[in-house]
């Protein structure tokens, strides 16, 4: 099912009440997961620091090896690492958990994962790569600062997104749920029609007009209805705080949010829309690519177009009327090969010597035809049913 926008959303957003219009169901799992235990609200609360960096001096306040609280894990072990502070963001709102490495004096833990198991707790899930990591060292937590960026450019992408459909297709457009990771990001909206091809062409004119534009990201914290009364997206059905964080890009768009966003919307990149499908009734949803995704996506698809174009020994834009004129040819070929093929089985199971009883040939109390023909196909088997029945 679809989980809360505000849940979690980092540990430092959670305190603030902050809730983000960024929904849906996860599509991918990194990891193991947290062991959701009965235990979990009394689990080691974290400060979040991962707005304002992505290296943190912390210490190890807890573990947990398959769900259990241990006081050492060593090289080899799967484990659950709380820290007293973390620029890591935990899965929350449709937008993934951040990976990296806990390090401390003795060890290093390889975080695949970071989940939220409890309102403040923020569990790395991961693997001791050397040593070992106990309660109480000190730690140096660093996020992957590559992939932190590429999931922060999608996001913030699904803020222009939103805010290009509604000045597209109606101000009724709401979110319904989105999916946010580092190559890709989803978006869920509750139409009754498919998008046009034109609406979702000026759909993403619009988003790469608005990163050209240089939108500088602000955020700020409002009370609730000071948020909203100021025009703010936010999703009607969510519950929220009487703090909320306020993201916005420029003066175009702002949303309630406690993701994690580039900090001008020019560092996005390339936007693409990739596809726009139905995923139930009356629900849509737009599958987009930006930053170095897309880049990569443009250039496999351009490579494609080349090497497809040397095969049909073409340019790029003669293909169209090439594989026209190409299947036109393909189809008379074909009834060429049909009429062929009819003639043939005519010929296999010609019975020369007339039709009528002249034919057959009477073998004690049963008539029968003896003809030689191919009969390796289907099709001349009934054909020699079909002939034959008429000279018994």
């Amino acid at each position: 099912g679809r989980r809360g926008e505000g849940e979690g959303r980092g540990g430092g957003a959670e305190r603030g009440g902050v809730r983000c219009a960024r929904g849906g169901t996860r599509e991918r799992s990194r990891g193991k997961g947290t062991q959701r235990g009965v235990a979990a609200n009394d689990l080691p609360r974290s400060e979040f620091t991962g707005y304002v960096g992505l290296v943190t001096g912390s210490a190890v306040s807890g573990l947990r090896k398959d769900g259990i609280a241990a006081e050492v894990a060593t090289e080899g072990d799967d484990v659950e690492v709380f820290l007293d502070r973390t620029p890591f963001y935990a899965e929350s709102g449709g937008q993934v958990g951040d990976i990296g490495t806990i390090t401390t004096p003795s060890g290093q833990v390889r975080v695949d994962d970071t989940q939220k198991p409890a309102d403040g707790v923020i569990a790395h899930t991961g693997m001791v790569i050397s040593g070992e990591i106990k309660v109480g060292d000190r730690a140096t937590a660093a996020v992957d600062a590559g992939l932190r960026h590429q999931i922060a450019r999608h996001h913030s992408a699904t803020h222009l997104l939103h805010k290009a459909l509604r000045e597209t297709i109606g101000e009724q457009v709401v979110q319904k749920g989105s999916w946010v990771g580092p190559d890709h990001a989803t978006f869920d909206i509750p139409l009754n029609r498919a998008i046009t091809k034109d609406e979702l062409a000026r759909i993403n004119r619009l988003v790469m007009e608005k990163v050209r534009e240089a939108l500088p990201f602000k955020e700020q914290q409002l009370l609730y209805k000071e948020a909203v009364a100021h025009g703010a997206m936010h999703l009607f059905e969510e519950k929220y705080g009487d703090v909320v964080r306020v993201v916005c890009f420029g003066d175009w768009t702002c949303e309630l949010c406690g993701g994690t966003h580039v900090k001008n919307s020019a560092d996005i990149g390339t936007a693409v829309i990739v596809s726009e499908t139905s995923i139930g009734s009356g629900l849509r949803r737009i599958d987009m690519v930006v930053g170095e995704a897309a880049d990569e996506l443009v250039k496999r698809n351009r490579d494609l177009l080349t090497e497809v174009a040397r095969l049909f020994n073409a340019t790029p834009e003669q293909l169209p009327e090439r594989i026209k004129a190409m299947r036109a040819q393909l189809k008379e070929i074909e009834k060429e090969r049909d009429r062929l093929r009819e003639e043939v089985r005519t010929a296999s199971v010609g019975v020369g010597g007339g039709n009528g009883a002249r034919g057959a040939v009477k073998h004690g109390r049963i008539d029968y035809v003896a003809r030689n023909g191919d009969c390796s196909k289907l099709e001349v088997w009934e054909a020699l049913c079909a002939r034959f029945a008429g000279l018994l």
